[in-house]
């Protein structure tokens, strides 16, 4: 298409587009303090009181490895950056940039985040796959606490004519 479309009053809706996405390590030379353009950190972090402190050893950025690395100060200043960023830019070339960023950001914490894995455990009575925390199903928590309510309620009645309690093993 050699001409664009030109729309009088309306504006296209934003399309994504994965070319302009960043991957992990670009993000990281863009917006982190501490690696330089050829994917090295520093490894220097800022501690409350603005003393500086070594997080890790210098070398390659844990975003440059294969598989991506967990990076605390990627985590705890890059990502907020990022994010803040996002909701600040004002002029559509600042939105692009922020968007671009911020994509970049989800694609890391995808890349370093494991997969939760669902455990399941066996229920006491009937042996269906429960939830781990979990030891009986619902069918059988149910029956469990309504024979636990009759239990009660033979051991705890009251006598029809008097009204005194009666009281069996208690």
């Amino acid at each position: 298409m050699l001409f664009p479309s030109v729309t009088v009053g309306l504006q296209k809706p934003p399309t994504h587009d994965r070319r302009c996405s960043m991957t992990a390590l670009q993000l990281a030379k863009a917006a982190c303090v501490n690696c330089d353009s050829a994917g090295n950190c520093a490894g220097i972090a800022f501690a409350d009181d603005l003393s500086s402190y070594m997080f890790r050893r210098r070398g390659k950025c844990y975003l440059a490895e294969q598989p991506i690395k967990q990076c605390v100060y990627f985590e705890q200043c890059v990502a907020p950056l990022a994010k803040k960023r996002a909701q600040a830019a004002s002029s559509q070339e600042q939105q692009r940039a922020a968007a671009s960023l911020a994509e970049g950001v989800r694609a890391c914490e995808v890349a370093v985040m494991s997969s939760p894995t669902v455990k399941f455990a066996k229920c006491k009575s009937c042996h269906r796959r429960v939830h781990a925390p979990k030891r009986l199903c619902r069918q059988c928590a149910r029956n469990n606490t309504l024979r636990c309510k009759r239990q009660y309620w033979i051991r705890t009645r009251k006598n029809g004519t008097s009204g005194a309690l009666i009281t069996k093993d208690l």
